[in-house]
């Protein structure tokens, strides 16, 4: 969010998403797009 707001726009999510959760499953929102994307 604060970066949107220095921004004044949308700015592109990927590089604030996590990479890893705490039970080390790895780019869980990126292979959820990919997941829906692909239906």
């Amino acid at each position: 969010i604060k970066a949107c707001m220095e921004a004044t726009c949308p700015v592109n999510e990927e590089p604030y998403e996590i990479d890893r959760d705490i039970h080390g499953c790895m780019r869980g929102p990126k292979i959820g797009r990919q997941r829906a994307m692909a239906k």
